[in-house]
């Protein structure tokens, strides 16, 4: 029997690609959704490059006299604060009916409190409904970040602080993160994976490289990010690099694994 061993880098990327194609549809009107809410609505899904696209114009003033109401984009802020109108709350079910036990659950509660309170959970709760909307699906990563958290040291010899750290939340819109194909749920996919998009200089510093990353990522865009960066005072799309984030569940065959994957090296 083959020994175990973590993924390449090309296979994390033919995994990426593979559920690409699996969620095309589920993208697609994430993609399509997203423009509307941005205000642009004479677009179009061009099924050979699988982005949005927007409807050509033989002159400005056939531009200017496509006037339409946008009931897209108010009618999802409405929704939105409707859903987020009520505070973030937690009921931590006790572990028994004793005076411990219950110190114990409603001390958990305060502490939740104070987490949400500090790390803005309620921004990113009002971020992951706006990014299901999009696409019908969204996640929540959470991560460990060793500089989040108070200081709990600072280094004699170079004055550097050093934090206790912390969880990090991410919202992920359908866009952002797969699971294994084909799975029924969350429970059952055996890894999942996320991508996505930061500049080079900040790669480096975030994963402690030796290299400037080069930034791969403008190839990725789509036609509507494209529109959207032109008009930017630079008119040009930023500088970005893509990283590939693989997650793998422990097994009774595997241990598990975490890879990340930068410029196809990990």
């Amino acid at each position: 029997m083959k020994p175990w061993e973590p993924p390449k880098p090309e296979d994390v990327v033919h995994l990426w690609n593979k559920a690409d194609t699996y969620l095309l549809k589920e993208r697609r009107d994430y993609w399509l959704n997203a423009s509307y809410y941005a205000g642009l609505q004479w677009i179009w899904w061009d099924i050979s490059r699988n982005i949005v696209s927007e409807l050509d114009y033989t002159n400005d003033n056939e531009q200017y006299t496509r006037i339409t109401v946008d009931k897209f984009g108010p009618r999802v802020t409405n929704l939105i604060s409707r859903l987020t109108r009520s505070p973030l709350v937690w009921e931590v079910e006790p572990s028994g009916v004793d005076d411990a036990s219950l110190r114990r659950q409603r001390l958990q509660e305060q502490l939740l409190l104070s987490e949400a309170y500090e790390n803005n959970w309620s921004d990113i709760r009002e971020e992951s409904l706006l990014q299901t909307l999009f696409g019908g699906a969204a996640a929540v990563s959470v991560d460990w970040d060793p500089n989040l958290g108070p200081v709990a040291a600072v280094d004699p010899v170079t004055g550097i602080s050093i934090p206790t750290g912390g969880v990090k939340l991410t919202p992920l819109g359908i866009s952002e993160f797969c699971l294994e194909p084909g799975s029924v749920n969350v429970e059952e996919a055996r890894y999942w994976i996320r991508c996505v998009a930061l500049p080079p200089e900040q790669v480096k510093e975030q994963y402690r490289l030796d290299w400037l990353p080069a930034p791969d990522a403008e190839a990725a865009l789509s036609s509507r990010h494209r529109t959207l960066l032109s008009r930017r005072p630079q008119g040009q799309p930023p500088r970005l690099t893509l990283v590939y984030c693989y997650y793998e569940r422990p097994t009774d065959n595997t241990p598990g694994c975490v890879v990340h994957v930068v410029n196809g090296k990990k």
